[in-house]
């Protein structure tokens, strides 16, 4: 059975589901494999919570951290009402469990400096932490425990 692309995110929840561990890490890898379909299609952003973290915990995936964290924060937003009056913080609940695999520190130095979403999830002293690692980071210099984040690339098959 060929399955589409955009169906991988449906295949693997429905394996899940019902506990289908074989049939999960199969689409699982499928989903690794072409995850830089996936993360910007429409079938990402209905994805279970569960999915989007288990994506976020994976060691092989063929995206930059960036990319990664843009999709995943596009969507948390996607599934937070857009009334909600304190949805700053909806946006910090949503993610407080999937933002600790996110690699800040092996991200662009400029990224970090003006994204505006990551000034809203962490406090000031936190994303100077993750700069001060990533400026590490981006000149080959001793990576330092500055920042709580994994300091090492994914693997890219």
């Amino acid at each position: 059975m060929e399955v589409q692309k955009l169906e991988i995110i449906l295949w693997l929840e429905f394996s899940k589901l019902f506990s289908l561990k074989f049939a999960s890490n199969h689409f699982l890898d499928l989903l690794r494999s072409n995850i830089s379909d996936l993360i910007y299609s429409e079938c990402f952003l209905n994805a279970k919570k569960d999915t989007v973290k288990a994506i976020a915990f994976s060691r092989w995936l063929n995206v930059s951290e960036e990319e990664l964290f843009d999709s995943i924060l596009k969507w948390a937003k996607y599934n937070i009402s857009k009334d909600d009056e304190s949805f700053e913080e909806s946006l910090k609940e949503i993610l407080k469990d999937i933002l600790p695999q996110i690699r800040f520190p092996i991200m662009h130095v400029s990224y970090l400096e003006k994204n505006e979403d990551i000034k809203i999830l962490f406090k000031t002293e936190e994303l100077e932490n993750i700069i001060f690692d990533a400026k590490n980071f981006a000149n080959n210099q001793k990576i330092t425990n500055a920042s709580p984040f994994i300091k090492s690339l994914r693997c890219w098959r």
